[in-house]
């Protein structure tokens, strides 16, 4: 056995300083590795000159093969799909991105000194959770993956076209961890509300709902990343404790009981990885009673334990190899290594050699032993997309490494589906070159999309095979064209495809009974109501950047001012789902080819009507009652949800950088750094024209902020109409409408300042006020709270009672009605403790206000407060104050006034 830790798999920020991995996966040919970090970057090293140290010292093999840089937030997980062609990654942004490989990519990343020795493209962003995505996780079979993340949600998406199949919504908690039964038949998620909860994956209804080794677990924790044994027998999960003690739980399949736990590290447990292959004593006939498995283990407090389900102590302990917590573990496909990863910013991998690891099987064993239980694919696509048919290895991007030795490494698995093109290059005079791209498959007897023998036996097997050859000659014939006749291939192509698509969709369904020819006559079909595009077929398209944003590139010739905002980049697909409804949404597409750019609304994934701009959409919003599209040009089309134009395009002062509605309301702010917004049900303007410019202007006092230009992060309208920024630096501000001015809701002095500020990260759409708290955190991870130096006397005091009060102020504002009593209460009770009479008597008289209230004396108060009754929330501060002696006397005499003015009513 060998620790290796290679120092240069690192993630850095712009002044070189080592930043946080919070995950690592390795590739199923255990050739990559894919990490993810606090620079909001995927990474993709190899593995040979991580396992060799002769490889690593030769600079013909490459140490980093890709850095992917769209996500917005931290990387919190990366995971390969099975079959090893796509990389999913989920993100602080609350993105999950699809990645595949480009074969024709490569080279410098933008804006950084990183090469790009193969190329990954986005091919899908998963859009739906309101916070960190925590963790992903492909099924066993790769037809779903699961999404969990801090909004206390889990998504269910298609492995094939990558479409939402199920959102469930029963944890009370930050959901931190997902895991597949590799039967097939369950789903394992872990949460801090301190439960392992099972679901069915037929129906998704929920199993069991685990609890007892979690009740008194850490809610501090990054991650509770759990796994399924690769014979489905176990579950072992992270963070549980039994009594004091540091435990992993095992959940076992049959009963779900926990009677099993390992125990041994000295802090919090944060990740279980199970090795992909199994054991068998030697001599013996497998069988599912004698398989047994490995486990490795990740803890707080530095160290790494690796367990056989067979034994009572750890095979092996590896301490000092990291600094700080370990955050992910992966064991490579072929069983010999693992890999892990640290906050501290650094990797190791553990190799073990054949003779240290004996009796591993083979991977057809686990498969024997998975059909014992019933294994069995659970979903199948009906047309595999493009790139499943293209066959052969993934290719290293056509670079071919000297190796120094014979250094090998086992690749069982190689179901990778990329093909390098063969390309034709002729020298034109002149020097220009054109390239004849040749083609990438052919088409045989049977077709890409196999035998139509038994779906439409009425045609020939001759006629067939003369459309299948004819298929193949025009892909051929398009194949040959120059470059400059390139642009008709893809339509050609996507003729071709329609046409044996069309020949599936025309086969009638088998049933067990013939329709009689009389049984449908037009006179008796329905008569269904027409949606614009709703007859339309629903297309999947890549996502993807097509160019810069015009302003973007005028700048760079020289032409105008630089902008305050950045300018989204025209992509090829935008999607936006409603945050109060999830069963709509809406999308464009910007064809810049043909100068086609639509907008369409979904429901339930079916087109409800669409619409056409003259210039390309860069940003969308939705809710239930209206849609709008931001273009390049800075207009702005405003629709309801029926497609109707609800005002003619508004024109902006230049291109929206951010783009929001909520209810009835939309909010744009330009690059120019102007917001605006609108009350569509009552069509005026919320306030006239604000600049932005001073919020984003405001320095900070942190010394490491200071050379650091301060970007938003956030923006967004709330459902009472508030606007919202959040910015880089964690400060956050709502625009109050009535005092026309900007009211400062958080920022970091008050995280580093207030005794009651928490260090919780993540947030939430349900605590609104918290989640802004969380999210600072999430920006500025390194602030340190320093409350033991030489303060004033008053000092605790007044800035508890600060936050308190900002906290008051901005749920107010921002119509959080689920903190405003919370934060309320614990107010009075810090008043009460401190016997703060006039801070007593003042909120006293805003909860009760006038003594004989009426619209005419009440001199702007109002009976509620984010909804709820003032008078209703005194009564309760009134019992908090009459428990103490200073303020004992204040709550009687205002429980009397309540009393007489509640008879009076």
């Amino acid at each position: 056995m060998k620790v290796i830790k290679p120092a240069w798999v690192t993630h850095k920020d712009e002044k070189d300083k080592t930043l946080s991995i919070f995950c690592l996966h390795i590739h199923p040919d255990c050739t990559r590795l894919a990490t993810g970090g606090l620079d909001a970057k995927v990474k993709i090293w190899s593995t040979l000159p991580i396992l060799s140290e002769e490889a690593e010292q030769n600079d013909a093999n490459p140490k980093l093969l890709s850095t992917l840089t769209l996500h917005n937030g931290p990387v919190l997980s990366v995971r390969w799909a099975h079959h090893g062609r796509y990389l999913a990654s989920g993100s602080d942004d609350g993105v999950v991105m699809i990645w595949d490989i480009d074969p024709l990519g490569g080279g410098k990343v933008w804006g950084s000194d990183d090469v790009n020795v193969e190329a990954w493209k986005p091919l899908k962003r998963l859009v739906g959770h309101e916070s960190d995505v925590a963790d992903v996780a492909w099924s066993q079979d790769d037809s779903m993956i699961a999404s969990v993340g801090l909004d206390s949600v889990i998504f269910i998406w298609d492995g094939h076209n990558f479409e939402r199949i199920r959102k469930i919504d029963s944890h009370q908690g930050f959901v931190k961890g997902v895991t597949w039964d590799p039967v097939g038949q369950f789903l394992a998620t872990q949460s801090d509300d301190r439960t392992v909860k099972i679901w069915n994956t037929e129906d998704w209804s929920l199993v069991e709902e685990i609890k007892k080794p979690f009740e008194k677990s850490p809610a501090n924790t990054f991650f509770r990343r759990l796994s399924w044994s690769p014979d489905g027998s176990f579950i072992a999960t992270s963070n549980a404790m039994n009594g004091p003690v540091f435990v992993a739980a095992i959940i076992d399949r049959y009963d779900w009981s926990t009677d099993i736990s390992f125990v041994g590290h000295e802090n919090t447990i944060q990740v279980a990885a199970f090795n992909p292959r199994i054991f068998f004593p030697p001599g013996e006939k497998k069988t599912r009673a004698k398989a047994s498995c490995m486990l490795a283990l990740g803890s707080d407090d530095s160290s790494i334990s690796i367990w056989r389900n067979t034994r009572n102590k750890p095979l092996l302990v590896v301490k000092d190899v990291f600094e700080r917590q370990i955050l992910d573990l992966c064991w490579s496909n072929d069983g010999h290594t693992i890999y892990g990863c640290s906050s501290d910013g650094s990797i190791c991998a553990i190799h073990f050699e054949d003779v240290e690891i004996p009796n591993l099987s083979p991977m057809e064993d686990t498969d024997m032993i998975l059909k014992s239980f019933g294994y069995e694919k659970k979903r199948q696509t009906s047309r595999p997309s493009e790139a499943s048919h293209q066959a052969g290895p993934l290719p290293f991007s056509g670079l071919q490494p000297i190796r120094a030795n014979a250094f090998t490494i086992d690749a069982p698995i190689n179901i990778l589906t990329a093909k390098p093109r063969q390309q034709k290059i002729t020298i034109l005079p002149g020097g220009k070159r054109r390239i004849q791209p040749s083609l990438i498959q052919s088409l045989g007897a049977t077709g890409t999309f196999g035998s139509l023998d038994q779906i439409a036996p009425s045609e020939s097997q001759a006629a067939r095979a003369a459309r299948l050859d004819q298929t193949a000659q025009a892909f051929a014939d398009a194949a040959e064209q120059p470059l400059e006749s390139q642009s008709k291939i893809a339509d050609t192509r996507h003729a071709i495809i329609q046409g044996v698509d069309d020949a599936f969709d025309a086969v009638p369904p088998v049933t067990g009974k013939r329709r009689a020819s009389g049984d449908v006559s037009p006179e008796k079909r329905a008569v269904r109501p027409r949606t614009l595009g709703g007859d339309r077929p629903r297309e999947s398209r890549p996502f993807q950047e097509i160019r810069p944003s015009m302003v973007a590139v005028n700048l760079v010739n020289g032409v105008g001012h630089a902008p305050l905002l950045p300018v989204p980049a025209v992509q090829s697909e935008l999607r936006s789902l409603s945050e109060e409804d999830s069963k709509i949404c809406a999308e464009a597409s910007n064809n810049l080819k043909t100068k086609v750019y639509e907008v369409s609304m979904l429901r339930d994934g079916a087109v409800q009507w669409l619409d056409y701009s003259s210039s390309p959409i860069i940003g969308l919003a939705i809710t239930p009652t209206l849609t709008c599209a931001s273009c390049e040009d800075g207009s702005l089309v405003i629709y309801s949800n029926s497609g109707v134009r609800l005002l003619a395009p508004l024109k902006l002062d230049s291109s929206a950088s951010f783009t929001h509605a909520a209810k009835d309301f939309v909010m744009i702010i330009t690059c120019k750094g102007t917001m605006n917004a609108w009350n569509l049900r009552t069509k005026k303007a919320l306030f006239s024209q604000v600049n932005i410019q001073p919020i984003i202007s405001t320095t900070s006092a942190k010394e490491d902020l200071n050379d650091t230009a301060i970007s938003i992060t956030q923006a967004l309208i709330r459902p009472n109409g508030t606007p919202w920024i959040q910015l880089s630096s964690g400060t956050c501000y709502a625009y109050n409408a009535d005092f026309q001015a900007w009211e400062e809701l958080c920022n970091p002095w008050l995280a580093e300042s207030s005794p009651i500020w928490t260090r919780t990260r993540g947030g939430s759409s349900k605590t609104f006020v918290t989640g802004m708290e969380a999210e600072l955190n999430n920006l500025q991870p390194n602030l340190v709270q320093d409350l033991s130096g030489d303060k004033p006397r008053w000092w605790n005091d007044a800035l508890t009672l600060g936050h308190l009060e900002t906290r008051m102020r901005a749920a107010a504002l921002l119509d959080s009605a689920a903190e405003y009593k919370p934060f309320l209460l614990m107010y009075a009770k810090k008043i009460a403790e401190e016997g703060y009479k006039s801070k007593g008597e003042e909120l006293v008289k805003e909860l009760h206000g006038p003594v004989y209230y009426n619209a005419s004396n009440a001199r702007n108060w109002t009976t509620h407060v984010c909804g709820l009754n003032k008078r209703d929330m005194l009564r309760e501060v009134l019992s908090i104050f009459a428990k103490t002696r200073s303020l004992g006397e204040i709550a009687q005499v205002w429980q009397d006034r309540l009393k007489a003015a509640s008879q009076e009513s």
